[in-house]
């Protein structure tokens, strides 16, 4: 028959440098997250190097969500966006820009002058200038608004990204401080400390081909 373990895995530097240590030796038993070398570069970071900048990120992170919420909610919500989620709040903006060009189109090559006909002037004139002002004034409150909308939908994604990465920063922060070295974070800890190879879990060391100065 053929006897294998029932945990084994294959362990490899995750950036470029010379090492600079082999702590074990094939043969020797480790516990999980014991050293079992380390690779000296510029590129790379220890674990405790990574799990100081995972808590600086961690609370960069946090202060953004608290900023991005902060302008979310002072952000005054108009009441024609009442019931609506922000892209719902866009779209709709979106069409009345759209409804208050097409409106606005016919009128659109009548000049300051045109517009500020006087009462003696025709009747004719008066009500077609007055018509575009009407309509200038609908196209301009409907872009004032659409651009509001616009704002909102922004500080939203804004907050939501911010959310997004404390959920990231959270989750790199707690591998590497998980005390247990547990396999549910070693593949996170072997990213971001990636100047040390660490034993995901107990055993022994098989096969050792790294050497000091390589």
């Amino acid at each position: 028959g053929r006897l294998e373990p029932v945990h084994y895995t294959e362990l490899a530097l995750n950036a470029n440098g010379l090492i600079s240590e082999v702590l074990k030796v094939e043969g020797d038993t480790v516990a999980a997250g014991d050293v079992i070398a380390r690779l000296k570069s510029n590129e790379a970071q220890t674990l405790e190097a990574a799990q100081a900048k995972a808590a600086q990120e961690l609370t960069t992170a946090y202060q953004e969500v608290r900023d991005a919420q902060f302008k979310l909610d002072n952000f005054d919500i108009p009441s024609d966006f009442a019931g609506m989620t922000p892209p719902q709040a866009v779209k709709a903006m979106l069409e009345n820009l759209d409804k208050a060009r097409a409106n606005f189109e016919p009128y659109k090559n009548i000049n300051d002058k045109n517009l500020q006909l006087t009462d003696a002037e025709s009747r004719g004139q008066q009500v077609v200038t007055g018509t575009a002002k009407i309509y200038k004034k609908a196209l301009d409150d409907a872009w004032t608004r659409y651009r509001k909308a616009i704002q909102w939908m922004e500080l939203e994604s804004a907050y939501q990204n911010a959310n997004s990465r404390l959920v990231l920063a959270q989750r790199d922060y707690d591998a590497l401080q998980d005390p247990s070295f547990s396999e549910d974070t070693a593949g996170t800890r072997a990213a971001l400390a990636n100047a040390e190879v660490r034993a995901p879990f107990p055993g022994v060391i098989t096969d050792l081909n790294l050497k000091a100065g390589e």
